[in-house]
């Protein structure tokens, strides 16, 4: 969170480079995590919106941590640790999808410019909605 500064803004020096990075692997930790972003074409790389969101579960399928992130609603990436509560509690995915969509919503209109403001609001209801099904089919796949 604090390597990104602002738009354009990093942490680095203007003489370092990232050159790679390692994420480590542990099947005990039970993560899972999926990322999606909605562009206006499929070979632009910059989204106008993105979104990521990793859950962790215990051996018994309960979530016990959650990590959601948006991108391209503000100069830097947001973390929305308001809504993270909301997995670990909620029974099932409909439960946290319009819970969560609402926290979301809100910090959109508080962070995104006001000419984007409307369509990234609706728009991340599909990103959201997307993204927490994919987990919860890889996550409980009889849920």
């Amino acid at each position: 969170e604090s390597f990104m500064l602002g738009q354009g803004k990093t942490a680095m020096n203007p003489d370092e480079a990232i050159t790679g990075f390692a994420i480590p692997f542990n099947p005990a930790f039970r993560i899972r995590s999926d990322f999606n972003k909605l562009g206006s074409r499929s070979q632009v790389t910059i989204a106008r919106i993105n979104s990521s969101l990793a859950l962790q579960n215990n051996s018994d399928g309960q979530i016990t941590r959650a990590d959601l992130f948006l991108g391209a609603v503000s100069p830097k990436p947001l973390k929305i640790s308001e809504a993270e509560s909301i997995f670990i509690s909620a029974s099932n995915r409909n439960e946290c999808k319009e819970e969560v969509y609402q926290i979301v919503q809100q910090i959109i209109n508080e962070n995104a410019r006001p000419a984007s403001r409307a369509y990234k609001s609706a728009a991340v209801r599909g990103l959201l909605y997307d993204l927490i099904d994919s987990l919860y089919d890889q996550t409980f796949p009889c849920s």
